[in-house]
């Protein structure tokens, strides 16, 4: 926590072998460094001379004890000017000239906070339709703020997309200025009715209704979006093999290759104006323009050709 104490010294007359008798110097308290109670070390404060003087390398006397009066000071106080003097090695406090009442600052509290977050993201998640589950996860340290009519603003951020942690950023003003921003973090769940696979399939083979069944599952948890409903599977094929009981997402499926690994096409063999048709399996899929390995029928080897239609393979140019 910072402290308000930006302008506080301490008047006080020190003395010790590194000053003449009667030197005086001034303490000054470090911005935002000193919070009480009432002891002062050499790290809550800035040394200058008074009179002209020469300041010593260690500042004599410290740590100071303030007067029981005075302890303990917090952010809520400002001391206008403290004095001191100086007999021999010994220093004595008398007094205070100056203490007046300051406003404190204001930190908003961290439920509300949270609760505005939370608002926004609900918002967001109940156009689904599933059931949306919202738990705050970590804790967010609102800032400090200086007297004022705080409000807050909260906002997904960037595209955020489902997931099981998502975070909403919340921006904190005073008096309409913007004071910080500050991340609250959710854990969520939606359950949703969704699609699975009703068995073990194997990559490159059409997906249909009778290969899916339909379960209540979270889909917050899920890597990417699922299929909406049977009718996106329509002229699909799977990319990659799948398990049964895993979600149907639409990063499984492609559209239906031109040319299937195992299919058996049509091979044209071209060389300049010549052009023979013949016929060949191919060794791998491929879209139109791809180049996929394919065997010729009666040839030793597979060797390579372009895709240029559905079931039609050209080698040569």
């Amino acid at each position: 926590m910072r402290t308000r104490l930006t302008s506080l010294v301490l008047c006080v007359v020190l003395a010790s072998p590194a000053l003449a008798r009667g030197a005086a110097i001034g303490v000054g308290f470090k911005p935002g460094v000193y919070r009480g109670p009432a002891s002062v070390t050499a790290a809550d404060v800035l040394v200058f001379s008074v009179d002209g003087g020469t300041v010593p390398a260690e500042l004599p006397g410290l740590p100071l004890q303030l007067p029981a009066g005075l302890a303990p000071l917090t952010q809520d106080w400002v001391l206008a000017q403290l004095q001191g003097k100086a007999d021999g090695a010994t220093f004595t406090w008398f007094g205070a000239k100056t203490l007046q009442r300051a406003a404190p600052l204001q930190r908003p509290e961290p439920r509300d906070v949270v609760a505005t977050a939370q608002a926004v993201l609900e918002a967001a998640l109940q156009g689904g339709g599933g059931e949306v589950s919202i738990t705050p996860v970590g804790e967010v340290r609102p800032p400090l703020l200086e007297p004022g009519a705080v409000t807050m603003k909260a906002h997904l951020q960037g595209t955020e997309s489902l997931r099981s942690r998502m975070a909403v950023a919340v921006d904190v003003y005073r008096d309409g200025q913007l004071g910080d921003t500050v991340t609250a973090w959710f854990a969520v769940k939606v359950i949703e009715r969704m699609p699975v696979y009703a068995r073990d399939l194997r990559a490159e083979q059409e997906v249909t209704d009778a290969d899916i069944r339909w379960e209540m599952q979270d889909a917050a948890a899920l890597p990417s979006a699922p299929v909406p409903d049977a009718a996106a599977l329509g002229g699909k094929w799977l990319k990659r093999p799948v398990q049964s009981g895993g979600p149907v997402l639409l990063d499984d499926l492609t559209v239906e290759p031109a040319v299937r690994h195992d299919q058996r096409v049509e091979v044209r063999l071209v060389n300049g104006p010549v052009q023979i048709v013949a016929w060949g399996v191919a060794r791998q899929s491929g879209e139109t323009g791809d180049m996929v390995d394919v065997t010729v029928d009666k040839a030793e080897g597979p060797c390579k050709g372009r895709v240029i239609g559905r079931g039609v393979v050209q080698v040569g140019d």
